[in-house]
């Protein structure tokens, strides 16, 4: 009887599925390979790409235009003439204006989809009673009065005595403050502006100075 060499049906299933395997592997191994080839993003730079989306830019300031006389000026030469020697205008006393301005901005990070954003409760931001913004308004435009009129150095003699916030002072409660402006908004990385409130205030982290705000745009 000769002999059968016929290959069972079950062998011959489990060697194509072998076959299939290590052609699947060495799939596998040559796209491992390629992709390792890749150029990848640095850690930071990677980092950076994906904090960008969450980052915001948040602006807290208010701006006024503060006006004085000739009269004003005069009188604050006056005061630092009676402490500061060799005390000089630069230039003669007149009336004037100029814009004056508190606050400032900082980052902060969107924590929710509801338009939740956390950022530090220290970041500079203007004083939300009216009366502590126009005081602090007036004050600031004081101090760029007399850096317009003053010298540099006469300035400087009368803070060394502790002269000169008297002198800011007075010239700042002479002054005429208009068209007070003040911006509480939130720039989102593709431009768009929103306006917003603070929602929550945390205390003092770990002891320490920082605090984390909540705001809702």
């Amino acid at each position: 009887m000769t002999p059968d060499h016929r290959v069972p049906s079950d062998l011959l299933s489990q060697t194509r599925w072998m076959r299939s395997c290590a052609a699947i592997v060495a799939a596998v191994v040559w796209l491992s390979s390629c992709v390792g080839e890749m150029p990848r993003l640095e850690r930071d730079r990677r980092r950076v790409h994906e904090a960008r989306p969450g980052v915001v830019r948040i602006s807290s300031w208010a701006t006024a235009t503060i006006a004085w006389t000739a009269d004003d000026i005069a009188r604050a030469e006056a005061s630092l003439r009676n402490f500061a020697t060799g005390t000089a205008l630069r230039r003669s006393p007149s009336p004037g204006d100029a814009e004056t301005g508190t606050g400032g901005s900082a980052s902060g990070f969107v924590i929710h989809p509801d338009g939740i954003v956390a950022t530090d409760a220290g970041a500079p931001r203007p004083p939300r009673d009216r009366t502590a913004l126009e005081t602090e308004l007036r004050r600031n435009g004081a101090k760029v009065a007399l850096a317009r009129y003053f010298e540099a150095e006469a300035l400087r003699a009368a803070a060394r005595e502790g002269k000169l916030e008297p002198v800011i002072t007075a010239l700042a409660l002479a002054s005429t403050l208009d068209d007070v402006r003040a911006v509480d908004e939130v720039e989102l990385a593709n431009g768009t502006r929103l306006p917003y409130r603070v929602v929550a205030t945390s205390e003092p982290i770990a002891g320490g100075a920082a605090r984390v705000a909540l705001l809702r745009v």
